[in-house]
């Protein structure tokens, strides 16, 4: 079986994430990609192949642009207003508070943005979280379109997860 995988899962490694509004050690570390790939990679049934990239018209076609070009440029944005090098967003929109106002302009300043566009704490920004992010796509749409092409099967190896995509 095909494993789609790629080192690059390692620039998204923030040490702490906020539960309870209270830092805690981050709980989905690079480690857990690693010891996954290293079990399956001494297993000579499973091949370790590269992913291929997809470009953002994937992403776009299931979420807004505006946040692929948050996403793409907010922690150096973040950083050159903040100096800290893990950002999670203090206060988030809840556009059901506001159902029938509408949701209004977004906002102009970088710090409100994180807001605007995130809406847990348990996935800080760190500064190779976007590149993170767009390697963890490549391979979810590569192991796909390794079974499109015939493949019985494929496994991608994702990180980060994505589990807090809406």
């Amino acid at each position: 079986m095909k494993v789609v995988w790629s080192q690059q899962h390692r620039l998204h490694a923030p040490v702490h994430e906020v539960n309870l509004g209270l830092p805690i050690p981050t709980f989905e570390k690079p480690d857990r990609a690693e010891r996954i790939r290293e079990v399956l990679a001494a297993d000579d049934r499973f091949s370790l192949v590269a992913p291929t990239e997809h470009g953002r018209a994937p992403i776009e076609a299931v979420h807004n642009p505006g946040l692929v070009d948050f996403l793409e440029t907010a922690w150096s944005r973040l950083h050159a207003v903040t100096g800290r090098s893990e950002m999670t967003a203090e206060v988030m929109l809840h556009p059901g508070l506001r159902s029938g106002m509408g949701v209004g302009p977004a906002p102009t300043t970088v710090e409100a943005e994180l807001g605007w566009w995130c809406f847990e704490t348990a996935t800080p920004l760190v500064e190779g979280t976007y590149a993170a992010a767009r390697g963890s796509v490549d391979i979810a749409l590569s192991a796909a379109a390794h079974v499109l092409d015939g493949d019985r099967t494929a496994f991608g190896l994702c990180r980060p997860p994505g589990h807090h995509a809406a």
